[in-house]
């Protein structure tokens, strides 16, 4: 039990151990508003995941740019 109560005190773990019980097939995903192709959720997008609208930075260059591929 002690040793349970140690792996769950660091907030990194515990979301480790969270995140290596969830299926990939689980994770949640958007479709890009650039090239309308389908993207999963990541780990670095965990805090931001409601503002993500681009499936990567090549995406979000190009609708700054205004070359709208859809």
């Amino acid at each position: 039990m002690g040793l349970i109560r140690n792996i769950t005190k660091s907030r990194n773990l515990e979301t480790e151990l969270i995140m290596k019980m969830i299926k990939k097939s689980d994770l949640p995903s958007k479709v890009c508003i650039t090239c309308g192709r389908s993207f999963t959720w990541r780990k670095k997008w965990e805090k931001v995941w409601n503002e993500v609208k681009y499936c990567s930075d090549r995406c979000r260059g190009e609708k700054q740019k205004g070359n709208n591929k859809i």
